[in-house]
């Protein structure tokens, strides 16, 4: 059975090591030159980071427009 990134998703869940860990793996895989796992755990930190600020900021404005809605 191919792996759809489901299992990948639940192993790393929200861990920027865990990301980078597995991204430098299958890049060297498919034949990219090695990276600095370092760089890749800031890099994914950041993604997983906005991420999170993005869901929050859609929350907050839902949150405002039901009150809109309530007022």
């Amino acid at each position: 059975m191919e792996d759809t990134g489901w299992a990948t998703l639940q192993y790393c869940g929200d861990d920027a090591e865990k990301w980078a860990s597995e991204f430098r793996k299958k890049a060297i895989k498919l034949g990219y030159s090695d990276m600095d796992e370092g760089w890749l755990i800031g890099w994914f930190a950041n993604a997983i980071e906005h991420s999170c600020d993005v869901r929050r900021w859609e929350a907050e404005k839902r949150r405002a427009e039901a009150e809109e809605l309530i007022e």
